[in-house]
């Protein structure tokens, strides 16, 4: 009986963490249900033709790191992920240019890049085919774009910035599956001179973009996704579209001077973006089932030991 008791209560308080632990990033989201990702990112050009011009089949490679969660279970819940007090979460990617339309911007011509899957990005992590993204977690948050280890030459292919990220756990895979008609990403208003981030602000917007993502891969499948409303801009390249995505995103490609105007990082842009989910949230009585699975195995087990 006092055996039992103790399978109970150990087995209770293994529910009650599981619904209130709350330092995982696939805890939060999965207990959640619709988040917001607030980020920061700094990206370069692997300018192939070395002209200075970010042109159709050349790729924009960089690194996402996300401060701060915004969860809307109850209302609007902040978390802090620094690390500590919850993991931390971070991205490296890479996108290819498909398309460069310009137009006559108020200051001058201005154009609109059309981005999709770099499938070198994929073979490089042996991902799936359309990966963009790969997410990492971390339980310590060295990540700063800004900082020293993202400085000049720092911040290449596998570099000691890309490390900062990589030497987390592989959390998933976000892209394009090429099953979804509202996937894609677009840069609106953008300069085609991919050194205009060397001479502007870290505050200064050069140009803004949508992104509408689908979930390729994930670690043990804990991450159990409803699709949400695309982005208002729409980016779709499909012919019938229902308007619904895994992560929808936008955000505002910017400079890379601090105040006193010196380059602040290695990346030739910084980025403010955000990105938006809506996980499934497991039911209370599905909660309460897991629990007395735990007893009934404890109980088995207890069982078998007292035949032997």
């Amino acid at each position: 009986m006092k055996f039992m008791k103790k399978v109970v209560a150990g087995a209770v308080l293994a529910v009650l963490a599981s619904s209130s632990y709350a330092s995982s990033i696939r805890s939060i989201i999965n207990t959640e249900g619709a988040f917001v990702l607030e980020d920061d990112s700094g990206e370069y050009h692997k300018d192939t033709n070395q002209d200075g011009k970010l042109d159709v089949g050349e790729s924009l490679r960089g690194i996402v790191e996300f401060p701060t969660m915004l969860g809307f279970a109850n209302g609007s819940t902040s978390y802090d992920l620094d690390g500590t007090t919850n993991e931390h979460l971070s991205a490296i990617f890479e996108v290819e240019v498909l398309a460069v339309d310009a137009h006559q911007g108020a200051n001058g011509p201005e154009y609109t890049f059309t981005f999709g899957p770099s499938a070198d990005f994929a073979t490089e992590f042996s991902a799936a085919t359309g990966t963009m993204f790969r997410f990492f977690t971390d339980d310590v948050d060295d990540v700063d774009i800004l900082g020293s280890s993202c400085q000049a030459g720092d911040t290449l292919m596998g570099g000691v910035c890309e490390g900062t990220v990589s030497n987390g756990d592989w959390l998933m895979d976000v892209g394009f599956s090429g099953l979804d008609d509202d996937e894609g990403w677009k840069a609106f208003n953008a300069p085609l001179e991919t050194g205009a981030g060397a001479i502007a602000q870290l505050t200064t917007s050069l140009g803004t973009f949508n992104y509408n993502l689908s979930l390729l891969d994930n670690a043990g499948s804990l991450l159990n996704l409803n699709q949400i409303n695309s982005s208002v801009v729409p980016v779709a390249g499909g012919l019938n579209p229902d308007g619904l995505t895994d992560f929808t995103g936008s955000g505002q490609l910017l400079g890379t001077l601090d105040p006193a105007g010196v380059k602040a990082t290695g990346y030739g842009f910084t980025n403010d973006a955000d990105l938006s989910g809506y996980a499934r949230v497991p039911e209370p009585s599905s909660i309460a089932l897991f629990g007395l699975a735990l007893v009934g195995i404890a109980g088995a087990g207890r069982r078998k030991f007292k035949q032997i």
